[in-house]
């Protein structure tokens, strides 16, 4: 038995693409409009006991080069996936390739490592 949103040979149909292209770019912005909220109503650093106020400032400002990049790679994550769910729905594509099961994750954690290093690091000078 087939579900209703594909095809014989377990390919989506159009009528999936088309639920899929409103969908994504209205998650996508709720979640860009709500990480540009955090970022501009949080300060952990004022939280921390810090030992000068420049340290704290260089700390807000690699916290704010976090988020900006967060806010980066996910519009790129859901550009992609966009891009891969209209081919796919399509009958272009054959769905989310291998590869990109490699890159969102490095997409997504690549900043997140590299700016936990650099707070680690701004923290003990």
């Amino acid at each position: 038995m087939v579900a209703e949103n594909y095809d014989f040979f377990q390919n989506p149909s159009e009528y999936w693409a088309t639920k899929m292209t409103y969908t994504l770019p209205i998650v996508a912005t709720i979640l860009y409009v709500g990480l540009t909220i955090y970022n501009t109503k949080t300060y952990y650093v004022n939280l921390m006991i810090v030992d000068s106020e420049e340290k704290a400032e260089k700390l807000r400002k690699i916290n704010q080069k976090f988020y900006r990049w967060v806010k980066l790679m996910v519009i790129l994550v859901f550009i992609f996936i966009e891009y891969f769910s209209f081919q796919s729905g399509s009958g272009y594509g054959s769905g989310i390739p291998q590869w990109y099961i490699i890159v969102f994750p490095m997409l997504l954690f690549a900043p997140v490592i590299y700016f936990f290093i650099e707070f680690a690091q701004n923290q003990l000078d």
